[in-house]
């Protein structure tokens, strides 16, 4: 199936749910990420607006802020995105496409200094695969960790953090639970930003064919489950 077809598909399924789903969907996924190492050891913190149906993260948002954690809303400049710090008095205005960002952009975050990425998607996969609104923006923004994975040294630090972060959110490796030291190693030998894919549950199709220019998701966490590319899921 093409790329748009996937998308409407998975558009599709989405309008049709309602409010009150929408709702409960979202305390079911802030309810995961909050429970993820990931997200315990981030501070810093990129979400975005919710629009078109997209899951929810305002109430993750809530928690992140009473947890003392900083979050950061995207602004698109010049083809990529900037990450704006975002709290409660933050004055929004509306974007070109009709998504509210901030106004004031002049203390704007390196993405490359973020912990933690909530990423929209339209559609996604079993492998981590995204299909976005076809802008381009997160995959032109994060680019440089395409570059980075493409060397030796990174992948393999990459595929030892996946499984390292998998492992200390089962809690063993054998019959054992991971001392805390080492829960914090197995995490910082995952690249910054960690990039996680958040959606609803019935934004997954079968397989999506990945374009050589898409940045890929080290993880996708749905209001019903988590996907992870490392050797756990």
């Amino acid at each position: 199936m093409s790329i748009d077809k996937l998308r409407h598909l998975a558009r599709t399924r989405r309008e049709l749910i309602t409010v009150a789903a929408q709702k409960v969907a979202a305390q079911q996924l802030a309810d995961r990420i909050v429970g993820s190492p990931i997200y315990q050891h981030s501070h810093h913190i990129a979400v975005y607006w919710a629009v078109g149906g997209e899951i929810s993260v305002e109430p993750l948002i809530e928690r992140a802020w009473q947890a003392g954690k900083q979050c950061y809303l995207p602004v698109v400049r010049h083809q990529s995105l900037i990450f704006v710090p975002y709290d409660q008095s933050t004055l929004m205005h509306k974007n070109r496409f009709g998504i509210p960002e901030p106004v004031n952009c002049e203390n704007a975050f390196a993405a490359a200094e973020l912990d933690l990425v909530l990423t929209p998607l339209v559609a996604f996969d079993q492998e981590c695969h995204r299909i976005g609104m076809g802008g381009g923006y997160y995959d032109r923004t994060f680019a440089f960790l395409q570059a980075q994975s493409n060397t030796r040294e990174m992948k393999q630090k990459k595929e030892t953090g996946d499984v390292l972060l998998a492992v200390a959110s089962q809690k063993a490796i054998q019959k054992e639970p991971l001392q805390k030291e080492n829960v914090q190693k197995a995490l910082k030998e995952i690249p910054k930003p960690f990039l996680m894919g958040v959606a609803h549950s019935c934004q997954q199709v079968d397989m999506i064919k990945p374009e050589s220019w898409d940045v890929s998701l080290n993880s996708i966490y749905t209001d019903l489950k988590k996907i992870s590319v490392g050797q756990f899921s």
